[in-house]
């Protein structure tokens, strides 16, 4: 039994849902071996047995669950006949192409940025801006090793997510990144936490400076007194303020 593979261009497919409406309804018709729907591409690739299906047919299946197929239009109604495995593909079919690869750049970059600002939002709330850039600075190397590592897992993460949920279930698909992007946000707070570690776990002394000072805080300061000069009258010839004879003496 022959087999042949057609990769045609479809217009209208708006998200994921799109893909797996017209992959199963491709692959309940008789004949068809195989569907895979590229949703980034924006095209479709049938296997099918070219006795029983034709390219025909897939173009009123499709238009059936309410796509276009522009490569099809006019497309001869003869049992059997075949086109080349890929058509030339639409303007739609080359702005998929691009969306691919822009999209996954995109979100990227803005994971990137966001975790670049979780780091100075942290260290900015421990002290203030100009330290934050100061130690994202000192340490840019690590910040930008970290933030790459980053961006790339959710740029990954955007372009292979549709393609993954054709193989596996979706949250499998979603746990498996949530822990990769996850270990990337822990690793950036854990870079910005280290530079307070010593802060953080210090006790802070309350002891004064100078222990005596305590007890001297609220103590008045002694008043000298006053001292009379003149002559004493229990004592004639001594002065005041002089010194008690010895009586030894």
């Amino acid at each position: 039994m022959g087999t042949e593979r057609l990769t045609v261009a479809i217009q209208g497919m708006t998200c994921a849902s799109c893909v797996s409406r017209i992959e199963q309804g491709l692959r309940e018709q008789e004949g068809v071996i195989g569907a895979r729907v590229n949703f980034a591409a924006q095209e479709a690739t049938v296997a099918y047995d070219p006795r029983i299906f034709s390219p025909l047919k897939l173009a009123q299946v499709i238009e059936r669950l309410g796509y276009d197929t522009p490569a099809l239009s006019g497309w001869p109604g003869k049992e059997g006949t075949t086109r080349p495995a890929r058509p030339q593909l639409d303007a739609t079919g080359r702005g998929g192409r691009v969306a691919a690869v822009l999209w996954p750049a995109a979100a990227g970059l803005l994971g990137s940025l966001a975790l670049v600002g979780l780091y100075l939002g942290l260290v900015t709330l421990a002290q203030d801006w100009k330290h934050a850039t100061e130690l994202i600075w000192g340490d840019r190397w690590l910040v930008a090793a970290i933030a790459l590592g980053f961006g790339t897992q959710i740029g990954l993460y955007v372009r292979l997510r549709r393609p993954v949920q054709r193989h596996h279930r979706l949250g499998q698909c979603t746990a498996l990144t949530a822990a990769g992007t996850g270990s990337s946000s822990l690793a950036m707070v854990a870079c910005c936490l280290h530079h307070r570690s010593a802060e953080l776990t210090a006790k802070p002394d309350r002891r004064p400076a100078d222990p005596g000072a305590v007890g001297r805080r609220h103590l008045p300061e002694p008043v000298p007194r006053a001292v009379h000069v003149g002559r004493d009258r229990d004592q004639p010839g001594r002065h005041r303020g002089d010194a008690a004879p010895d009586p030894q003496k």
